[in-house]
């Protein structure tokens, strides 16, 4: 007989793939999620290609709901630079998504920035990013009512299906402005979904708009000499895609080469949006160009019994410039080693 508690885990995974409509848990055709966004910046807009002034190239990995009897895995690379003469960041980024075994996803994207200075305190980037992406629907990971007997689970059933797979192309917008210690920035994705000729089927994923900032305080004196960063950073996240509402509010502590984070998720003030989803923990090592940190969510909405929370490793390596410059170009303050 199966048991009791597996097949409780078992039915809230096939609910949450096929899509609650009244919920925010909707994740037929919406994109991966991720906490540790700054660590993956090319995910959050393209205005970030070249952010930090300097070749880069980071990977993050993501299981989501470990509990689950197959959770959601998510994989990504992104590397990226600055061409100072051209005032221009370039980055490339791959990603692939796999929802539990029923729903996989692969995106490739090419992001290009441009840096425009006000003055030599404030600066705009505007960012563009092209974008192709699979996703395939394995129809044959589902269970039907009728393997269903006794509490068992055949092998066979009666329905008829086909591996269904979609592929399109893509584009994004995203700009940003920032100082010394503020940035904030806002990013369209999916807007293809604007094109008419594009048929309105729930394979294509649904537009997504996201706005994201916030201020950095520095906890050192300017008048002591040294290297090491201590600092304290104020953000948010927020980003609304079909029915879903989210927002995230964050704080970092970074005194070098440690780093600490809390990020709280939820929209009480929204009555279709879940109050409180999850609160993540993080914490980062830098040693020198590497940096390597963890995050764990902590589930918070009804699922907390059920999921088992969320694990995400990021890893970070910044390359040193061969170039000698008469001054170092100014990086965007977001948190970042």
């Amino acid at each position: 007989m199966m048991n009791t508690r597996n097949t409780i885990k078992y039915l809230v995974l096939i609910l949450l793939l096929t899509g609650m409509r009244n919920s925010t848990y909707v994740l037929m055709a919406q994109d991966p999620q991720l906490s540790q966004f700054y660590s993956a910046p090319l995910y959050l807009g393209p205005s970030f290609a070249g952010s930090v002034g300097a070749p880069r190239i980071s990977m993050n990995i993501r299981s989501q709901w470990v509990q689950l009897p197959h959770s959601f895995m998510t994989s990504s690379l992104f590397a990226d630079t600055y061409i100072e003469k051209y005032k221009l960041g370039v980055g490339l980024s791959i990603m692939y998504d796999d929802a539990g075994g029923l729903i996989n996803s692969t995106y490739a994207s090419t992001q290009y920035s441009f840096r425009i200075s006000f003055n030599d305190r404030w600066h705009f980037v505007p960012g563009i990013q092209a974008q192709y992406f699979t996703r395939r629907i394995n129809s044959g990971a589902l269970t039907f009512s009728d393997q269903i007997v006794n509490g068992e689970i055949l092998s066979s059933t009666i329905e008829m299906y086909d591996d269904d797979r979609f592929h399109h192309f893509d584009f994004a917008l995203s700009g940003m402005v920032f100082s010394d210690k503020y940035w904030i920035g806002i990013t369209g994705n999916h807007l293809m979904k604007f094109n008419r000729n594009l048929p309105d089927q729930e394979d294509y994923s649904p537009l997504l708009f996201s706005a994201y900032g916030g201020i950095t305080f520095d906890l050192l004196n300017k008048s002591h000499i040294t290297k090491t960063r201590k600092n304290i950073s104020l953000t948010f996240h927020y980003k609304t895609q079909e029915r879903l509402h989210q927002l995230d509010l964050g704080l970092y502590h970074i005194n070098a080469p440690f780093m600490l984070g809390i990020w709280y998720r939820g929209i009480p003030a929204i009555s279709n949006t879940e109050s409180k989803d999850a609160i993540t923990l993080l914490t980062g090592y830098n040693t020198g160009p590497l940096s390597i940190s963890y995050s764990y969510d902590i589930t918070l909405s009804r699922l907390i019994n059920t999921t088992g929370g969320s694990h995400e490793i990021s890893v970070n390596y910044k390359f040193k410039t061969l170039q000698n410059r008469r001054r170092k170009i100014r990086a965007i303050p977001c948190p970042h080693f």
